[in-house]
């Protein structure tokens, strides 16, 4: 599913029936919905700059409770959500994984709380509502066909570009733009139910709730 305003550049290529509505549109959720086996749900409002953050929570909370209220209704077999490495939380030893609940509310802004209650959200409706759904949490991607481009993505064309300096004082997850869209389909067919997977370093998604992490 598409909006009529959506840049589909990057998906022209592939063999695949469209339906056109947003989140807010039940009618085109269902039509998008009908006769499929799973949901890949990869909607999310990235704006963190809005003054005023309600969009934002609108869209990345209240958007994904009624396409998870939908997929129920429809029976999906698999529903796929696509989280942020940005709900994990701070380990005091320095590294972090999935096991590490979030504990830096005083500090995050409104894009990473919305987030936060997103898969949150997300668990409960696997917990108590039977959703059968794997949370897929990415880094930030890089890389070739991030055509809008995403907010950090501009960040490294400006750089590149000569249009502002680049100065990295710490570490955080990223993954190669092309293979990341790998990751969301991997969770479609071996994912285990309601258990998150991260993407991190430049090795693209690693699973590491129930595949080992492959370094290099």
């Amino acid at each position: 599913m598409v909006r009529a305003s959506s840049d589909t550049r990057a998906i022209d290529h592939l063999d695949v029936e469209r339906v056109t509505g947003d989140i807010t549109d039940r009618n085109a959720i269902a039509s998008a919905m009908a006769g499929c086996d799973s949901v890949f749900y990869c909607i999310v409002d990235t704006r963190a700059w809005l003054r005023d953050p309600a969009p934002l929570y609108r869209t990345n909370v209240e958007g994904l409770r009624t396409v998870m209220d939908m997929a129920l209704d429809a029976d999906i077999k698999r529903f796929v959500f696509t989280s942020t490495f940005g709900t994990i939380g701070i380990n005091p030893s320095g590294v972090s994984t999935e096991q590490d609940k979030f504990n830096w509310w005083d500090k995050a802004p409104d894009y990473i709380r919305c987030r936060v209650q997103a898969e949150d959200l997300f668990m409960e409706y696997c917990r108590d509502k039977g959703l059968p759904g794997v949370a897929c949490c990415v880094g930030n991607t890089y890389g070739g066909g991030d055509i809008a481009p995403t907010p950090h993505g501009k960040l490294v064309k400006d750089v590149a570009a000569g249009r502002m300096p680049l100065l990295l004082g710490r570490r955080w997850p990223l993954g190669w733009y092309s293979r990341c869209g790998q990751g969301p389909v991997t969770g479609g067919r071996k994912g285990t139910h309601r258990r998150a997977l991260y993407c991190r370093r430049a090795l693209g998604w690693i699973f590491r709730s129930f595949l080992p992490a492959r370094r290099r």
